[in-house]
């Protein structure tokens, strides 16, 4: 019997848990074995003992995809979640768990999105006596060997589709660039349809919900956290970094303003930079140019001095 090792299961291991120093007395993360590879993408095992009185809180954030958990008396599949979750942790327990890939999910639930924030119980007493008894003796990885050999059996032969899936399931979270649903599809060279009834059969949530960054969400905190990428806006080829939406600041030599008030004072080139006073959500917005269209015309004496005088 393969028992499991633990292992570090990139590129999302370390995510989920708010608060690590809040976990249970044990949890450990182990890989599957070669067989259950295209069904899980990880293991998870905990264990906790509190005297009476005590307890801990387990905060954790929302994930795209579904868990097959073995708790003393109960078989559980939990589905994808969509906003943060918390469990009251007292007295005895221990959970052997999995991290589902897509392809195990349509044979533990034959619609994934009705189990989306939900846990559905499952019929599997026999494997959860089998399981109990292993953790009792052996330890928890034990009791993960037999769970992953009741699944790969429950599951059977992975077909073109279910695989292919798994492959959807990748791409979507981690291809880089990938920031919207068609560039998804034409990426898994699919229709939209063919990708919406995909994640819908095999996930449970649409693939929006899936990509992380939909609607280019990842960008913008990699700009707020780095003043190196942050958005600028030219004067005269001159970036002003913009720090808040409200706000910006000027380099040496510059003066400070709102942004809502530097959208009153400067008009340059409106089709190709626009200056947005509502917040200044992207900070520049180029438009692009017909090729066909002339050049625009360089700025008279009396624009360019404007533009140097101070914006408030």
């Amino acid at each position: 019997m393969y028992i499991p090792a633990m292992c570090s299961v990139a590129p999302y291991a370390d995510r989920g848990v708010l608060w690590p120093e809040r976990l249970p007395t044990t949890f450990r993360r182990l890989a599957p074995s070669a067989s259950a590879a295209g069904l899980v993408r990880w293991w998870w095992v905990a264990s906790w003992s509190f005297p009476p009185g005590a307890s801990s809180t387990q905060q954790t954030l929302p994930f795209p995809a579904s868990n097959l958990t073995f708790e003393p008396g109960e078989v559980n599949v939990v589905g994808p979640t969509t906003k943060a979750s918390t469990k009251v942790l007292t007295g005895q327990g221990w959970v052997v768990a999995a991290l589902l890939q897509p392809a195990a999910v349509p044979s533990l639930t034959p619609h994934p999105a009705e189990t989306r924030d939900q846990v559905i119980a499952i019929s599997a007493d026999h494997t959860l006596a089998a399981v109990t008894e292993a953790v009792a003796t052996t330890g928890l990885e034990a009791g993960t060997a037999v769970a992953e050999e009741w699944l790969v059996s429950h599951v059977g032969e992975l077909s073109a589709e279910m695989k292919f899936a798994n492959h959807m399931m990748q791409l979507l979270q981690t291809a880089p660039g990938i920031t919207s649903v068609p560039q998804a599809a034409s990426a898994l060279g699919v229709s939209q349809r063919t990708l919406q009834r995909l994640t819908s059969r095999y996930v449970g949530l649409t693939p929006y919900a899936i990509i992380p960054d939909a609607g280019s969400k990842k960008p913008r905190r990699r700009y707020a956290n780095s003043p190196v990428r942050s958005p600028t806006l030219l004067l005269q080829g001159t970036p002003i970094k913009l720090t808040s939406p409200r706000k910006c600041v000027a380099p040496s030599g510059l003066p400070r303003a709102s942004t809502n008030e530097a959208s009153k004072r400067i008009q340059i080139n409106r089709r190709s930079f626009a200056l947005r006073a509502s917040g200044a959500k992207r900070g520049q917005d180029q438009r692009s140019r017909p090729t066909d269209s002339p050049p625009p015309a360089p700025l008279d004496t009396n624009t360019r001095e404007a533009l140097q005088r101070p914006l408030w």
